[in-house]
Formats: C-alpha cells, structure tokens, sequence
C-alpha cells in the first residue's frame, strides 16, 4: 500500500520541491509543449522511481539502496533541466526555428548549450533572414557578432564607452544571407569594424564581412574568433576564456585595435 509519512522531512521536502517543479512546468507549457518535454519525462521517472521506494515489500529491501541512488540521480537532471530553462534566452532560437521551417530552401542552424543573458525581450523584436539586429548604437566603430558572444560584446562595449568609445553593436543571426546593406553603412559610419564569432576566423562571419566590405566600402577589420587551430573539449567557460572570447578579452582586443 501507497503511503506518505508526513512526519518524515524528506516526504515534505519532495512534496515542496515536487510544487515549485509543477508551477514552474505550467509557466514552460504555456510557452512552449516541446521544451516541457524533458522536465516532465524528469518529473515522471521521479514519480515513479519515489513510489517504488516507499512501496517495496519487506522481501525486496535490498533494492532500497539502488531505488534511493536512482531519485538522487533523478533530481540532478531535474536540476539539469529547470536551470537550463531558466536562463537559456530561446527568443532568437524559437524565432530562428519557425523562420527556417517556413523557408523554402536547405536551412542549416547552429546553436550553443551555455546559458546566455536574454537581449532579444524588446516588443519592437522581429527575427528575418538575412536582416542583421542592431543591439547597441556608437559612432567609432562596429562590433558584428553571431552567437554566443553577443551578449559578451554587449557588455565590452559598456566598458569600452566608459573610456570613451562609443561602439555600435550589431547581432548577425544569419550568415548567408549576409544583411550586406546594413555592415556597409555600418562601416561607412563608423570607419572601423570587428567582427566576433565563437568558430574559425577562416570562412566564418568574418572572412563573409572582409567579403563584402573589400568590394563595397574597404574598411579596416579585425577579427575575433577561434584562429586556426585545432579545438579542444573542456568546461565551456574555461575554453570561451582561453581563446579569448569572454568580455574582458574582448574588450581589450578591441581597445587595443581602436
């Protein structure tokens, strides 16, 4: 028989962490039915993995040991899944999503799995392809970013305009096709241009606004990306940071091309 010892700590402490999960599964639901998929397959093998324990028989106590080891188990991909949709900005994703399966064409969509700051909230936001987001307005130069250093770039231009200079931020969410009109006059503004991309410095974001800008409106361009080199696996902040992809790398890279 099924019974919950209310006098137990842990029952009301499961009972507790099983509310919030709920209340937060409703707010994901309503946002989206396929992001909820994972944290209710989590929620349900919980639930199950809970009643086996509390229900086992006095001739299978030995499977409690195994059955306590799997609800362990079970709440860190709980964890795994509720904070990864807590801080993920999935704005652009979702938008980037509907907007390739209404294209008429091949699509091919890279996304990262670090938890970014969310910028794309703003109502006036609209997602179109080939059509570059300017994120941040400056007279000195451009930084043109894709990905997940976006929200990096952000942040190194705040610390830039505090020595005075004013970078203009624009997020390229799609690479080809290429917003060709808005980097141009981008450049003939600000007379300078960076380019900034988690991926090759060699037929990436970069080499395509070097492309443009050398037949349209030849501009001085530094780029900031992986340099040819072999990658490496590891903590994704550890290797954001080394190859100097982190806000303060990019801030200095920058003031020392200014």
């Amino acid at each position: 028989m099924f019974l919950l010892d209310m006098s137990n700590p842990l029952t009301l402490l499961l009972m507790l962490f099983a509310t919030v999960l709920l209340i937060f599964l409703a707010q994901e639901i309503k946002k989206s039915y396929v992001a909820a998929i994972p944290l209710v397959a989590y929620l349900l093998i919980l639930v199950m993995h809970v009643a086996q324990f509390t229900t086992l028989s006095e001739d299978l106590r030995y499977m409690s040991e195994t059955l306590s080891r799997c609800i362990a188990i079970d709440f860190v991909f709980i964890l795994i899944s509720f904070f990864s949709y807590l801080w993920v900005d999935d704005i652009e994703a979702k938008a980037a999503v509907r907007a390739a399966y209404e294209h008429d064409g091949p699509v091919y969509m890279r996304f990262g799995r670090l938890a970014v700051p969310v910028i794309n909230d703003r109502e006036d936001y609209k997602f179109e392809l080939g059509k570059g987001v300017v994120l941040r307005e400056g007279k000195d130069l451009t930084i043109v970013a894709t990905g997940l250093p976006v929200s990096n770039c952000l942040e190194a231009a705040e610390k830039l305009a505090a020595d005075g200079i004013d970078a203009k931020v624009i997020n390229i969410h799609t690479i080809k096709p290429l917003d060709e009109e808005l980097i141009v006059e981008a450049a003939k503004a600000t007379g300078k241009v960076v380019t900034v991309e988690e991926h090759s410095v060699i037929g990436g974001l970069g080499s395509a606004v070097c492309d443009v800008l050398s037949e349209k409106a030849p501009t001085q361009v530094m780029k900031i990306g992986i340099n040819d080199t072999y990658g490496e696996s590891g903590p994704a902040l550890e290797l954001i940071a080394k190859y100097g992809l982190d806000t303060e790398s990019i801030y200095q890279k920058i003031k020392a091309f200014v």
